[in-house]
């Protein structure tokens, strides 16, 4: 069943009275005393050692600085580690160098003296 009571084709007068005569009686909503309180509380309320951590650690300054010692930490070890690859490098290929000298002088001194001496 439909309510025609509230159509507004059968008359938009008498219906606009009806839709403003629904708000008479309305009174300003209140809030609860006690939330207002708590509220009030919570807003006065010192901040403990981890909120006032987590406020400083939210500011951008903080995040900043944290992503430029991430960068500096990460550069040293590429650096150094880049270093210590070419020194290894390095050092091989001098011990390879002077095995292969200390190789080919013995042996070539030690036939020559062998061959001469018979």
């Amino acid at each position: 069943m439909k309510n025609n009571e509230f159509n507004p084709k059968n008359g938009a007068s008498q219906w606009a009275e009806q839709v403003l005569g629904s708000l008479d009686g309305m009174e300003r909503a209140k809030a609860n005393p006690f939330l207002f309180t708590r509220i009030i509380a919570r807003m006065e309320k010192q901040g403990g050692a981890w909120e006032k951590v987590a406020g400083w650690i939210s500011k951008p300054a903080f995040a900043f600085s944290m992503v430029l010692v991430f960068v500096a930490i990460n550069a040293t070890v590429l650096f150094r580690s880049q270093a210590e690859a070419d020194e290894a490098v390095a050092r091989k290929a001098n011990k390879d160098q002077m095995l292969a000298a200390e190789f080919s002088n013995s042996q070539v001194y030690t036939l020559i003296e062998e061959n001469e001496g018979k």
